[in-house]
């Protein structure tokens, strides 16, 4: 399950310029297909980097300059799937923008509260509204913190200096979920009756009841084993990608 919700996100298109799909089935010879991931998608059409400080500034910058693409001039909820790195970014920018216009006591105040049982410290933005009105609010994507990719930067010493984190959790990317003409924009597709396939080779070994019934003097292979096969085929479909970008820490 984890490498399934991973592929949606980190798969790459595998047509190239002749629309030809080069990666092949071993055993049967026909194409692979791949449609782009949700990175690949983001990535594409808006991507933007920040060094080792996310500012307010960016953030507002790089939402106008994606927003600013779209005819709709109406306000728009904005999400961000972020590792916990830009989530931590994310706060420090707006507190430090605080900090600055000199709303250093009321932060203190929302920062400091008395539960009952003593003084509790700790509260986050998580939501930030801009002029225009657009509401930019940030949700935790956990793959980007302990995820096959966040375990390779790891073991590659791709660490955040200030966070300790994989540099892969200080990244965020915007999702448009919107409806286009009754139709949900971002879609999960699967090939034509290829949607879930279960299949069993029944060898000389007994398989388990688990497995369902096949003939007991049934077997596909001479070899003293039975294998239980799945066959599974997803991607994502996008209608409109003007309103989604990559936002991601570069040292």
């Amino acid at each position: 399950r984890i490498m399934d919700e991973e592929r949606l996100w980190i798969a790459e298109y595998n047509r190239n310029e002749q629309g030809e799909i080069t990666m092949l089935d071993g055993e049967n010879g026909l194409p692979i297909p791949h449609t782009s991931g949700m990175i690949e998608i983001c990535r594409e059409n808006n991507f933007d980097t920040y060094g080792e400080v996310l500012t307010l500034n960016k953030i507002e910058r790089t939402i106008g300059d994606v927003l600013s693409k779209d005819t709709d001039t109406g306000s728009m909820d904005v999400v961000l799937f972020a590792g916990k790195g830009f989530s931590q970014d994310f706060d420090d920018a707006i507190r430090n923008d605080a900090r600055s216009e000199g709303f250093s006591t009321p932060l203190g105040d929302k920062m400091i509260q008395d539960d009952g049982l003593g003084l509790a410290y700790g509260k986050y933005f998580r939501k930030y509204r801009t002029i225009d009105g657009h509401t930019i609010t940030v949700k935790h994507l956990p793959f980007l913190d302990n995820g096959t990719m966040a375990e390779t930067a790891k073991k590659n010493g791709m660490i955040h200096p200030r966070t300790g984190l994989p540099i892969t959790s200080h990244q965020a990317f915007a999702i448009d979920m919107s409806k286009y003409n009754g139709e949900n924009n971002v879609r999960k597709i699967r090939m034509q009756n290829q949607i879930y396939k279960i299949g069993i080779l029944k060898g000389l070994t007994d398989i388990p009841a688990s497995w369902g019934s096949v003939p007991n003097n049934s077997i596909a292979t001479d070899v003293d084993m039975s294998k239980y096969e799945v066959k599974n085929s997803y991607g994502l479909q996008v209608n409109n990608a003007t309103k989604m970008f990559q936002l991601k820490c570069s040292l």
